[in-house]
């Protein structure tokens, strides 16, 4: 093809492009009967919601108090009296609770990561015998040590 008839070509291309053929006119819908909705067929369908976890119910146990006993490295001079420390009824502290165990399964043991338990201490009762304090846990999380893999499962049931 030479020259002329290629300049031919794009110009009768150009003329087409430039000249659209003219459209039908589009009719109204009647007032009685609504526009037919498009469904999209390339957008995916809405991912389900993820389930709720469930609600955890408070628990209630008892921790016995540990013995702890205090030597004197200089007992000083003065009188000696027995030293004793009670909260107020009533009376909330922050507190941090450092949680280690570890799963033994077949006769084989397996390091745990530490579980960090964060929250308040409120002192319910407190008489003679001693302090009743009811723990309120408002975050957690873990520590890994040297050489302990992760466990996502653990890592997942302590976000819910």
């Amino acid at each position: 093809m030479n020259r002329l008839g290629l300049l031919g070509l794009v110009a009768s291309a150009l003329v087409a492009c430039s000249h659209p053929q003219p459209q039908p006119p589009v009719s109204p819908l009647p007032a009685d009967k609504p526009a037919e909705p498009v469904a999209k067929t390339d957008a995916p369908p809405p991912a389900p919601a993820p389930p709720e976890p469930p609600k955890l119910a408070p628990h209630d146990t008892t921790i016995d108090a540990p013995v702890t006993t205090v030597k004197l490295g200089a007992p000083g001079k003065g009188k000696r009296v027995v030293a004793k420390v009670a909260p107020a009824a009533g009376g909330k502290t922050p507190i941090e609770l450092h949680v280690d165990f570890t799963a033994t399964q077949n006769g084989q043991t397996q390091p745990t990561p530490t579980l960090v338990l964060r929250g308040d201490a409120e002192a319910v009762t407190v008489d003679k015998d001693g302090t009743q304090y009811k723990l309120t846990v408002t975050a957690t999380d873990t520590h890994y040590a040297a050489g302990v893999a992760k466990v996502p499962q653990l890592e997942a049931g302590l976000a819910g």
